[in-house]
């Protein structure tokens, strides 16, 4: 289970930056897809609906996907890759899949522990380094970088004692930057169009009522003034 979670978060955020890059990740590197121990059992189950899936080895059907990895674990044991040191499902802390596998708002995350957290960051770095030698050219040595930025950075405890969700800022960040920008832009032109607007009508723009009580003061005041001269 947990080495599907991994895959699926690496196909979503990981692997096509790698494909588009035209980079090709060394064989047996932590996020290696291919060489994966359990890549040979994930490639024998068929989803046919929302709640059945099949195992493509015996032709059972289990009602959940959960059910048919039991089933793959016990009974076709063979398909395991026993040769290959590859397992996704090691990267769970990583990637934290326990909160990537909620998507209930009812849930609540664990308490971080920031020395696991720390733990985590240096396995993180190490794959980095040897999914994305710097060593190896430009694409490697931006994948790299990318990858240290994006993922291992962030794997940490925020100031609440809960762990960073992965990839949220890179999704947010321009949205907040784009609303911050229209808003100063709106903001800015209604102090234009007011100031241009006062400016050409002046006192012509009054509400009614008000201009009534500006002159009634003016009329009044002129009327004091004449009372004390003929004093």
């Amino acid at each position: 289970a947990n080495s599907r979670r991994v895959r699926s978060i690496l196909e979503e955020h990981v692997w096509p930056k790698v494909r588009d890059a035209g980079y090709a990740l060394p064989e047996g590197c932590g996020l290696d897809g291919k060489s994966d121990v359990f890549l040979a059992q994930e490639k024998k189950k068929k989803r046919i609906r929302n709640r059945l899936w099949s195992c493509l080895e015996c032709g059972k059907k289990f009602k959940s996907e959960k059910w048919l990895d039991l089933h793959l674990s016990r009974k076709h044991k063979h398909l395991l890759r026993n040769t290959s040191s590859v397992c996704l499902g090691d990267l769970c802390e990583i990637f934290d899949c326990e909160s990537s596998s909620h998507k209930d708002s009812s849930w609540r995350p664990t308490t971080c522990n920031e020395a696991d957290a720390e733990h985590e960051r240096i396995h993180c770095n190490n794959i980095a380094h040897t999914c994305f030698p710097p060593n190896q050219g430009r694409t490697a040595y931006r994948l790299h970088d990318e990858f240290i930025e994006e993922v291992c950075n962030n794997v940490r405890c925020d100031h609440q004692g809960t762990r960073v969700k992965l990839f949220e800022r890179n999704i947010n960040t321009p949205f907040v930057v784009l609303y911050w920008i229209l808003f100063a832009v709106c903001f800015a032109g209604l102090a234009v169009f007011y100031t241009v607007y006062y400016m050409t009508f002046g006192d012509t723009s009054l509400p009614r009522d008000l201009r009534k009580r500006r002159g009634y003061s003016r009329w009044w005041g002129m009327c004091g003034k004449s009372k004390s001269k003929v004093a």
